[in-house]
């Protein structure tokens, strides 16, 4: 009943994660598709479109090879909330709210945040992000975070990856998850099963590049946000707030980002600001750019 595709770039961590596959499903029918993107070099979108064609079974699961799944029996639960017909996407982390701007997927200090993961950073450490406030087997969200993205065949087919506007690997699940809201479906954040997700994001000036195309091909729809979460104040101050925290993050050292890249997000910011906020901006950026030098890291 699940066809599950990866995009591969290392086939030991494939057979891995079909091994884990295996002891935790449950009582599901499903295959594995593993497209070897070793040599091919082709983008997620098109991998992950050529493969769902080829698939067999009504419902997809798009899959990241770095994950694991860690609780027996996720196939039936996700496979019962999938057959609602109102059911867009399933993840396991993902925001309420998505707005124009240059950030990742949400900040949890917004409140907009629903997760159900286990993150493993710099391969020593790991955190555990469980936000769920309501207590719900299933939060409806906007966007989702593609380490692991659940959507029926029907749903796929009217939408699609974007192979054209995201030829890479960044902003393929903001876009994908956002064509799925706006198509009228709802999107969710699973806190029925949990995952491990063994690699960080990094941000790169791939990755910039293709936020600036997010933004201006959802400029006319956006803000998006569920029922519950339509943001209080004004639009602008809420967006610069979201935006500030995400750069001073990255600053800080919370997020893997070159400077190069902080420097691009920061002439971005006070380029859209200016005044006060920028100087502001200024201000954070020479204070982080001598501690970098400082600690080695320029």
């Amino acid at each position: 009943m699940i066809s599950i595709i990866v995009c591969s770039i290392n086939p030991d961590a494939a057979e891995k994660l079909k091994q884990n596959i295996a002891a935790t499903i449950g009582r599901v029918e499903y295959e594995v598709i593993v497209f070897d993107n070793r040599t091919s070099g082709y983008g997620i979108c098109k991998v992950y479109n050529s493969c769902a064609e080829k698939s067999r079974y009504d419902f997809l699961c798009f899959l990241h090879e770095d994950v694991q799944f860690d609780t027996i029996g996720w196939g039936e639960k996700i496979v019962r909330k999938l057959s609602e017909p109102d059911c867009g996407t399933i993840g396991f982390a993902g925001s309420k709210l998505r707005t124009e701007g240059f950030y990742g997927i949400g900040l949890a200090t917004e409140g907009t945040w629903r997760s159900n993961y286990i993150q493993h950073l710099n391969g020593r450490w790991y955190v555990g992000t469980f936000e769920n406030p309501d207590c719900s087997e299933f939060s409806p969200v906007v966007v989702l975070d593609g380490m692991c993205l659940f959507v029926s065949r029907k749903v796929w087919s009217e939408i699609r990856f974007d192979e054209q506007k995201f030829p890479g690997f960044h902003l393929y699940d903001l876009d994908f998850s956002t064509a799925v809201f706006a198509a009228g479906y709802v999107n969710y954040v699973c806190h029925t099963a949990i995952v491990e997700h063994f690699s960080e994001g990094f941000y790169t000036s791939t990755w910039f590049e293709a936020t600036r195309d997010y933004n201006g091909k959802w400029a006319e729809k956006l803000p998006l946000y569920v029922a519950d979460c339509r943001p209080t104040g004004e639009m602008k101050e809420y967006v610069r707030r979201v935006e500030f925290r995400f750069i001073k993050n990255m600053m800080k050292g919370r997020g893997k980002c070159s400077w190069e890249v902080i420097g691009q997000l920061c002439d971005a910011y006070c380029a859209k600001y200016g005044g006060i906020k920028a100087w502001e901006m200024r201000y954070q950026e020479r204070r982080y750019h001598k501690r970098w030098k400082r600690d080695g890291r320029l």
